[in-house]
């Protein structure tokens, strides 16, 4: 999951989200861990697939590359 470093970096980015984090039912019976994140004020949270993330830092990304990649996914569905 994601580590209290990562977590303190994600709220300096985004200040006072909401954070929950759930398994993710897909179709097929496939599920995967979610993160969702919503801003204040937002009516609608992202979802994010933590696993797809966790997999780039194992082929190359670095932790900074993929909480970029999270930044932008989340500013984009707020």
């Amino acid at each position: 999951m994601i580590d209290k470093p990562s977590m303190d970096e994600m709220r300096e980015r985004f200040p006072n989200p909401e954070f929950r984090f759930r398994e993710m039912k897909k179709l097929q019976g496939e599920s995967y861990k979610g993160l969702m994140v919503t801003l204040p004020g937002s009516k609608v949270s992202a979802s994010l697939n933590l696993d797809a993330y966790y997999e780039r830092t194992n082929t190359g990304s670095s932790e900074h590359q993929v909480m970029d990649l999270i930044e932008s996914a989340v500013r984009e569905a707020s």
